[in-house]
């Protein structure tokens, strides 16, 4: 298993407390109540975006206060969610990495890479999207092999 499914694993989705994976392959919500963050993360040998939909009602039930803009919230834990994941791919490649700022909108699907990882979350108000859309920087081939057992160029983050 790659870096990247073990940070998912290990370090996303434990944010996701009280959502189960569901193998549903739709959008969660019509797109009229559809909320999407995002935020970017990128590192030497790597870049992408870590994001999440859902429904108002989706997101507000994994807020931890009450009255919070499900605007402002959706924004937070996408930042939340590449954060983490930064820091499990950090952890596990030893490339530092940065992070941007969270995008949001309303009433949007976003296009993604067919590469990327797509995991449909339902719990108890309704159904999350998280996906994470990272791909190896073009002429990078993984040369920094962060892995003891791998010689320099042996293997990509992502493959």
């Amino acid at each position: 298993m790659s870096a990247l499914d073990d940070a998912i694993r290990d370090d996303l989705l434990v944010l996701f407390d009280g959502f189960e994976p569901s193998g549903a392959a739709t959008d969660p919500t019509d797109e009229h109540d559809l909320i999407s963050a995002w935020t970017e993360i990128s590192s030497p040998s790597w870049t992408g975006t870590v994001g999440v939909c859902g429904s108002k009602s989706s997101l507000i039930a994994t807020a931890p206060l009450r009255g919070i803009d499900a605007l402002d919230w959706a924004g937070e834990l996408a930042n939340l969610a590449a954060g983490r994941l930064k820091y499990g791919l950090q952890v596990r490649t030893r490339v530092l990495a940065t992070q941007g700022v969270p995008s949001v909108a309303r009433g949007s699907r976003l296009p993604r890479r067919a590469s990327a990882r797509v995991m449909t979350l339902r719990g108890p108000a309704g159904t999350l999207r998280v996906w994470v859309d990272l791909v190896d920087r073009p002429g990078s081939h993984g040369a920094v092999a962060r892995d003891p057992g791998l010689g320099p160029g042996a293997s990509r983050f992502f493959d």
